[in-house]
């Protein structure tokens, strides 16, 4: 029985990381919104609103809706997928498997919480990079 849980959270943890590199190389998989529509939508939204409110009608408070998307499912689903391998890790090490197998199991989960950061500290550094980029080349063109 232990060894059933040793392996069972490899392979969570092998799923999670297949699914995080299948969504990182060939995402997103959701069409982002197009603009133009977004922004005629704000401003039919506040016409309504200022007609409403001109009429001495309440205006009904905005509904805030969550977006699920296949990236967002995703998401969700690898970290989950990661979570329970690390769980089931723990759990095959308090039964007694191999160590070989807890440890295996440990560092698969624990390489996709970690390259999930290191993907968004990624993002964040180039971001910034690129705002003083245009900040440089801004101040250079203008003296």
């Amino acid at each position: 029985m232990p060894r059933y849980l040793g392996m069972g959270a490899i392979v969570l943890a092998v799923a999670a990381l297949l699914l995080f590199f299948t969504h990182v190389l060939l995402g997103p998989f959701t069409p982002p919104q197009a603009a133009l529509q977004a922004l005629v939508a704000g401003h039919v939204g506040a016409l309504k609103s200022g007609l409403l409110s001109g009429l001495g009608l309440a205006t009904p408070p905005p509904v805030v809706r969550v977006r699920w998307d296949a990236d967002r499912v995703l998401d969700i689903l690898t970290l989950l997928l990661a979570g329970l391998a690390l769980v089931t890790a723990a759990a095959a090490h308090c039964a007694g498997a191999a160590r070989g197998l807890v440890r295996m199991a440990l560092a698969l989960g624990c390489a996709t919480f970690v390259l999930y950061v290191a993907l968004a500290a990624a993002g964040i550094w180039l971001m910034a990079l690129l705002a003083g980029a245009v900040i440089v080349t801004l101040g250079c063109l203008s003296g």
